[in-house]
């Protein structure tokens, strides 16, 4: 492997873009995917579907994306010690705090709806919200970063990460976890999308 300096990224700005799985990525994610942007939209007509910007987030709690691929499990022979390794069923999951405690955010977080009042009504069961996510990383504000990247997760299972969680000092977080799925077709469940080198 080659030494690159292009291909050491910050993580200081960024923001989280859902959509209803199978959603196709724009043409150039990169310069498609803004972190500002409200909506990105792809394709047109009857074809036509949003990525929908999931707001502010923490950035002293950052989305963290934990992947286990499975415990590894050794077995012996009479002969041969660690003769073959199994592994454990995989699992992967991302972690987010959002900041806007809004009617998008707790529909999307508990799969809520809302209530006759305006307001937003939820179990406190898990009640699982299917998407497609995409985070967005860059380095500066700048959405021409030429270090920004992606990583989309073509399905993911949403469940609240507990309630909202107080602070005096600083923003209410209302934590949430989307467990990566299978996504079907022949497709992996991530996808990174890297500038190029």
């Amino acid at each position: 492997m080659a030494i690159n300096d292009k291909s050491v990224h910050k993580s200081t700005y960024g923001t989280i873009f859902y959509a209803p799985v199978g959603t196709a990525l724009p043409d150039n994610p990169l310069e498609a995917f803004k972190i500002t942007a409200d909506e990105v939209t792809v394709g047109t007509g009857a074809n036509q579907a949003t990525w929908k910007n999931l707001g502010h987030t923490s950035a002293n709690n950052m989305a963290e994306l934990t992947i286990n691929p499975g415990d590894a499990n050794s077995s012996d022979t009479w002969i041969k010690k660690n003769f073959r390794t199994t592994y454990g069923d995989a699992s992967a999951q991302l972690s987010v705090k959002a900041l806007q405690i809004d009617k998008e955010t707790l529909q999307l977080v508990y799969n809520g709806t809302v209530s006759t009042d305006g307001g937003v009504e939820v179990d406190i069961a898990a009640n699982p919200k299917i998407l497609a996510l995409v985070l967005v990383a860059q380095e500066t504000p700048d959405d021409t970063d030429p270090a920004k990247w992606l990583v989309e997760m073509r399905r993911t299972s949403i469940t609240p990460d507990g309630g909202p969680t107080l602070s005096r000092d600083d923003f209410v977080e209302q934590g949430l976890i989307a467990q990566i799925e299978d996504p079907g077709d022949n497709k992996k469940p991530l996808h990174f999308v890297m500038p190029t080198a």
